[in-house]
């Protein structure tokens, strides 16, 4: 029995040195995932915490508009249709609902942006609209447009120079039109004699019909030259191989276009940014000015069918070219891009309330 007992002992106590050893292997890979698993839940737990946002910075911006489309109605038997180019979509706007299902502003992204319309195809096909957007904020939320400023003094240099270069192309404009339309005039003088004399021919004491003479066009600057050529790719979609320089349809609508956006009727192109929100009115002398920053504070829910509160517009669908069809130019070759979304910022802010209670074991004087 003492034999058994020793050997049961000495068994024991090399079992225990393994479970020893093999414990003490393990504990390191034990510190590991314990750490690991801290870190996940301490993750976790910040993830927890952020979800719950009151106060967001927002970019807005609508969609652009589609252009419009520059074709002709083709069908057997008929060479040369009517223009049949439609009109583009209407870029999507940016709406504002308060909600009592939203609790939060973390659903929101730093930048919403709404769709862009499509392009306006032949056959008097329109664009399809871009889609529009929803914002939806808990109900007690404030909002407060930020007034958009130049960043830097190069933003507000290169503002002052696409106005300096906009004047320069309304000046290039002005006179190429005054010439297009003096060399009409010229035309139809010059037609209604040749064509009397070709019927009668030339009787005594009359002059010959000299062949016609192109006037030379008055020099002007070439930046001058190049800002018209600019502006008119913005704002114009071409029939391919279209010679439309000296037309004086084509010129009239430049020039209409070009004195809205002089006048600050129609804000410049966006060629690198989209232009900031700009909201004007017409004050009792009937002259322009802006309208103050946007405030809200919505206490009520609002409806989403009914009232929707509008941000920002879609820009503007582009025209067709039979918009631009008139007794003098039966086949216009040219077409209206869309014009560029605006763009808001705001800053979001929930009114929370707060609870106080008292916490304790049941019967401990709580009340």
């Amino acid at each position: 029995m003492l034999c058994i007992r020793s050997t049961c002992r000495t068994t024991l106590s090399k079992s225990n040195s393994i479970l020893f050893r093999l414990s003490s292997s393990t504990a390191p890979d034990e510190q590991v995932s314990s750490k690991s698993s801290k870190a996940k839940s301490d993750w976790k737990r910040r993830q927890l915490g952020s979800n719950f946002i009151d106060t967001l910075s927002l970019s807005v911006i609508s969609g652009k508009g589609g252009s419009g489309g520059v074709a002709f109605h083709r069908e057997k038997f008929k060479e040369r249709g009517p223009p049949s180019g439609g009109p583009g979509g209407t870029g999507g706007s940016v709406y504002l609902i308060a909600t009592p299902t939203v609790t939060s502003l973390s659903h929101l992204p730093k930048t919403v942006r709404a769709g862009a319309g499509a392009s306006g195809g032949g056959k008097w096909l329109a664009g399809k609209r871009g889609e529009d957007v929803v914002i939806r904020v808990p109900v007690g939320t404030v909002v407060r447009e930020v007034k958009v400023e130049p960043n830097s003094e190069e933003e507000a240099e290169a503002e002052e120079e696409e106005r300096r270069e906009l004047e320069w192309a309304w000046q290039v404009n002005k006179v190429r039109l005054h010439e297009a339309e003096k060399r009409e005039v010229r035309w139809s003088s010059w037609k209604k004699k040749r064509d009397l004399q070709d019927k009668f021919g030339v009787k005594e004491n009359e002059v010959e019909v000299k062949a016609w003479e192109e006037n030379e066009e008055e020099e002007l600057p070439r930046e001058w030259e190049e800002a018209l050529s600019s502006f008119r790719r913005v704002l114009f979609t071409m029939y391919p191989q279209a010679e439309l320089t000296g037309h004086p349809s084509f010129l009239t609508t430049e020039h209409h276009l070009l004195s809205k956006m002089l006048s600050k009727e129609v804000d410049l192109p966006g060629k690198k940014q989209r232009r900031p929100r700009r909201r004007r009115r017409r004050n009792s002398s009937n002259e322009l000015e802006e309208e103050p920053l946007l405030y809200l504070d919505l206490t009520q829910p609002t409806s989403t069918k009914e009232d929707p509160i509008l941000l920002v517009s879609g820009g503007q669908a582009g025209l067709g070219n039979p918009s631009f069809l008139t007794h003098q130019d039966r086949s216009p070759k040219y077409a209206t891009k869309g014009g560029e979304g605006e763009m808001m910022r705001l800053e979001l802010e929930v009114k929370s309330t707060g609870e106080v209670g008292l916490v304790g074991l049941p019967n401990a004087g709580k009340s």
